[in-house]
């Protein structure tokens, strides 16, 4: 199995085989940021060739990358795997945020988790653990900056803003994505991780056949599952203040880069106060699915 995990004893993303199912938790956790392929396209050929199954998941644009690679030619044994994509932030944003928060919080990081379930289920935090006792750190997408620079299309590659893999057919077997409201599609699940899954090929048919007892699963016609899914088809705009963010985190210490960009008004930690009580509640989803309502009446309006 090969897919993006943290290098050892690092916060570098990259691609990476595993052999074991335990070992299948480094893969674990969203992980916003590009990951370094390496040599796993050669290593996975090899096992290919060898006759061993190899699943290999990835983006769709190191799905189709693979594909190519293997310059078309179709693996009995080969299962691809890809996810719908948002866009890609820059490994080195990754680093230089991570240096800063080691500026302002020190101690040992011993984890970093972009969408952590800390505060629950529907509202996520960037998460960092700590080693030393009470120096863990939780924040949501309205006051982290990492988040802030992913969701304002600060941060992505360039590639991203004009990415050709945004489709509806793709070249993997399965695609996966978040399911979410779950109560769009059923009853008979909670939202609790709930994840889409879309077959794309009739391996990836036999495969969701022949796991389907040990999952609880709900088919939901395909049309339906996709309709809300922007990010399967459009790729963000560029902001267009993205040039001189990048010039700034090349010149700047990394705790003043964050600061400069994304400073903690009162409005910020008056949004993030709203957004955590609205979950505490438990009135998110409501309150989230009633904005954006509201949101897209007034965007009609113009």
């Amino acid at each position: 199995m090969y897919g993006a995990g943290y290098r050892k004893g690092t916060f570098i993303v990259e691609h990476q085989g595993v052999e074991t199912e335990k070992d299948l938790s480094v893969f674990r956790n969203s992980k916003y940021v590009q990951s370094n392929i390496g040599n796993t396209f050669k290593e996975a050929l090899g096992h290919l060739k060898a006759g061993r199954w190899v699943c290999f998941s990835g983006t769709p644009c190191q799905i189709e990358g693979f594909r190519s690679f293997l310059r078309g030619r179709e693996y009995e044994k080969l299962v691809c795997v890809d996810l719908v994509c948002r866009g890609i932030p820059s490994p080195r944003i990754l680093t230089r945020y991570i240096e800063a928060q080691q500026t302002l919080i020190g101690g040992e990081f011993t984890n970093v988790l972009f969408r952590d379930k800390h505060y629950g289920y529907h509202y996520s935090s960037f998460s960092i653990y700590n080693k030393e006792r009470g120096k863990d750190y939780h924040k949501g997408v309205d006051s982290n900056a990492y988040l802030r620079a992913f969701f304002n299309n600060l941060s992505d590659r360039p590639s991203c803003y004009d990415c050709r893999f945004k489709k509806r057919y793709r070249k993997s077997d399965l695609t996966l994505w978040d399911c979410f409201p779950i109560e769009k599609f059923t009853k008979q699940m909670d939202g609790k991780g709930t994840t889409r899954v879309l077959v794309q090929s009739q391996k990836g048919k036999m495969i969701m056949d022949a796991i389907g007892n040990e999952l609880r699963t709900v088919r939901v016609e395909t049309d339906k599952l996709v309709s809300d899914v922007r990010e399967m088809f459009h790729s963000v705009p560029m902001n267009p203040q993205r040039e001189q963010f990048f010039k700034d985190c090349n010149a700047m210490s990394p705790v003043d880069f964050f600061r400069k960009w994304f400073p903690i008004t009162w409005k910020v930690r008056l949004n993030a106060f709203i957004r955590l009580t609205c979950h505490r509640l438990g009135i998110y989803t409501f309150a989230k699915r009633m904005f954006m309502l509201v949101y897209t009446r007034k965007d009609d309006r113009k």
